[in-house]
C-alpha cells in the first residue's frame, strides 16, 4: 500500500462514521455505478458489431452480466441494510440489529467482495485477451479499458470497507 493510501486510510479511520457511509455512497458507490452502466453499453455495442451470437460475446456477456447483476445488489444491499444500521448507532439511536446478525451481514459482504473480485479478475484477463492487438478506439479496448477502471473503483470501495468500515462496526 502506497503512503498516500495509508494516509488516505488514517483520514478515513478518524473521521465521523457517517461521512464515511456518505463517502462510500455518494463518491465509491455511484462511481460503481457509472462503470457498471458503461460497462453494459460498450458490452452491447461489441455484441452489436462482433454478432450477438459471436462465440466470444456469449461468452463475455456470460461473465459480465451476473456481475454487473451481482454487484448492484451488494451496493444496494450496502445502502439499505448496512448503512442506516451504523448510521443509526452513530447517532445514538437503537439500531434494532444485534451483534451477531451485524456479524453475519459483514461475514457476508466480505464474501461478496472477495467473489466480485475475483469475478472482475477473470473478466479483465478474458477483455484484455479479446482486445489484444485493436486500436484503442474499437469498442472491445475501450470495454477492456472500463473494466480496469471498474477494477480500480472497486478495489478502492472494497479496501475502505475492510480496512476501515468494517472493524469499526465493532
Amino acid at each position: 500500500m502506497s503512503l498516500g493510501e495509508q494516509d488516505q486510510l488514517a483520514v478515513w479511520q478518524a473521521a465521523p462514521l457517517t461521512d464515511l457511509i456518505r463517502h462510500l455512497v455518494g463518491v465509491r458507490h455511484q462511481e460503481c455505478r457509472d462503470d457498471l452502466s458503461q460497462v453494459e453499453t460498450l458490452l452491447a455495442l461489441n455484441a452489436l458489431e462482433a454478432g450477438s451470437f459471436h462465440l466470444a460475446m456469449v461468452e463475455l456477456r456470460d461473465l459480465v452480466s451476473p456481475f454487473c447483476r451481482d454487484l448492484r445488489a451488494h451496493l444496494a444491499r450496502e445502502e439499505q441494510d448496512l448503512f442506516p444500521v451504523l448510521m443509526a448507532g452513530e447517532q445514538g439511536m437503537t439500531p434494532g440489529v444485534g451483534k451477531e446478525e451485524m456479524q453475519l451481514m459483514r461475514s457476508l459482504l466480505e464474501e461478496e467482495h472477495v467473489r466480485e473480485l475475483g469475478l472482475l479478475d477473470d473478466i479483465k484477463v478474458f477483455t484484455s485477451a479479446l482486445a489484444s492487438g485493436l486500436p484503442a478506439d474499437s469498442p472491445l479496448t475501450r470495454l477492456q479499458a472500463s473494466m480496469v477502471s471498474l477494477s480500480a473503483r472497486f478495489q478502492e470501495h472494497v479496501r475502505l470497507e475492510n480496512q476501515v468500515l468494517f472493524p469499526r462496526m465493532g
